[in-house]
């Protein structure tokens, strides 16, 4: 496959191919490609000119390299659709703010990786499940004070309308939310049931009567632990359908 060089940043080129586009990292400075040139992917060639490994196969368009590299590298990550949301939630904080903070993309990547301790009694808490708990009656445990708690408040209030939040779970599992509020939709990755699912996606459409939830996964995950995520979802809403199965497969709130 061929491609053509369309950015440069430190070691890494981003490059659109006919399926979508590659970030390469760049084995030494010597020798570099420069942009408009076309290059041609081969595995295990000693005599290529360029020396170097694919970190992001993205079939959507990327955010330019000096926007997408700080994200990879603090956060860990080579998910194109994690790096395009988190770059355009930093551009709402850069203009809120006229700059970032020296230290943002250190909290961000300490932040995306342990995330804020879960509320496991009433798990993520909207405003409007606030609302409906409190008019059952139901009294709320005082939150105590926690540095990634206030930075995931502090990057809420800055990065309307796209919101992330990072939950650590425990038992080294962790949920993702993704959501842009002024659309109808949004995404939630997890790795919720074990390390032998890897990590799972959630895609979300939101309506005036119901939520909807649909697993993207190719694998078959256990009934009994479908059952108990069931289970901690009728908590919060009072009909849950879960489907698994072929076109069928998803989440019914």
């Amino acid at each position: 496959m061929n491609g053509v060089v369309v950015d440069i940043y430190k070691s890494y080129v981003k490059v659109h191919t006919p399926k979508g586009e590659k970030i390469l990292k760049i084995k030494g400075r010597k020798n570099f490609p420069k942009k408009g040139w076309i290059l041609e992917f081969k595995k295990d060639d000693p005599y290529a000119q360029f020396q170097g490994s694919i970190v992001v196969d993205s079939m959507i368009a990327l955010p330019p390299l000096n926007e997408a590299v700080p994200i990879m590298e603090s956060v860990k990550t080579n998910n194109p659709n994690d790096i395009v949301f988190l770059v355009e939630m930093t551009r709402n904080v850069y203009k809120r703010l006229g700059g970032l903070p020296t230290w943002y993309y250190k909290r961000l990547g300490d932040y995306y990786r342990e995330g804020e301790p879960f509320l496991k009694k009433y798990g993520v808490i909207s405003s409007i499940t606030v609302k409906i708990l409190k008019e059952r009656g139901i009294e709320f445990q005082r939150k105590k004070p926690n540095v990634s708690r206030a930075f995931g408040y502090w990057l809420r209030t800055l990065s309307s309308p796209f919101e992330f939040r990072s939950y650590d779970l425990g038992d080294r599992k962790k949920l993702r939310l993704y959501i842009k509020k002024n659309m109808i939709s949004f995404k939630l990755r997890a790795n919720y049931f074990s390390e032998e699912y890897g990590e799972i996606l959630l895609e979300g459409e939101l309506s005036k009567l119901d939520t909807k939830l649909k697993l993207v996964s190719d694998k078959h995950i256990d009934d009994e632990k479908i059952r108990s995520l069931e289970e901690k979802l009728k908590k919060f809403v009072s009909n849950v359908l879960i489907v698994q199965g072929g076109k069928g497969l998803g989440f019914y709130v």
